[in-house]
Formats: C-alpha cells, structure tokens, sequence
C-alpha cells in the first residue's frame, strides 16, 4: 500500500497544486469521530484560505480505521478535490458540492491507476 504522503504529492501534482502549500495531517480515526457533527462519520476532512493558497488535509491513520473505510487514494483525492473544485471561493452550497466531490473521486483514481 503506497504512503499517505507519496499518494497526496502525486495528486498534488496531477491537480495542478503545486503553487499550493498543502500540509497532511494523520491523525487517529476516533479524533476525527467526537460525534460533534450529528454522528456523521469521518475519514477526512479539508480546510484552506483561498488567499494565501494554503491547506491542511486531516485523514484518519489507516492502522485505525475500520475495516469498511474508504480507500486511501479515494480519500486524498476526495479532499483535494474540496480545494480543486472550491478552493477559490469562500462559500458554497455544502451538499451540493459533496455530491460533485463524491461522484469524481472513483473516476480519477480508477483512471489515473
């Protein structure tokens, strides 16, 4: 299995981000899970300023997920996307835009294998 790190420089690279400093986090899978967000489950999540083209990207350590957790090139991919797709505006229809993220995701990593 490839390493988080090596997986999000060669997305970087694929999306074009390279003026971007994105920063990956690993952190433990109950950290992201406190149940502050209506019990949704998490596995990742994305966070950036527009202006000065900065992210950080938060996955749940994989030797900490269950077994049914979403693949991790899935993962790094589905969170770049929130910046690809949205990193330039500083607000957005939350659902609709999951739905775009969610429905590419599968496409570019079956593709880009």
């Amino acid at each position: 299995m490839a390493r988080p790190r090596t997986l999000l420089t060669k997305w970087i690279k694929r999306f074009r981000l390279t003026d971007w400093n994105i920063r990956l986090r690993v952190v433990p899978f109950a950290s992201l899970n406190t149940g502050s967000d209506g019990g949704s489950v998490k596995f990742g999540e994305a966070e950036w300023d527009p202006y000065e083209r900065q992210a950080v990207i938060t996955i749940a350590d994989p030797a900490t997920v269950p077994e049914d957790a979403p693949d991790l090139e899935e993962l790094i991919v589905h969170e770049l996307l929130h910046i690809v797709v949205n990193g330039h505006q500083l607000t957005n229809d939350d659902i609709n835009f999951e739905r775009v993220v969610r429905t590419l995701v599968p496409c570019l990593v079956r593709r880009g294998r």
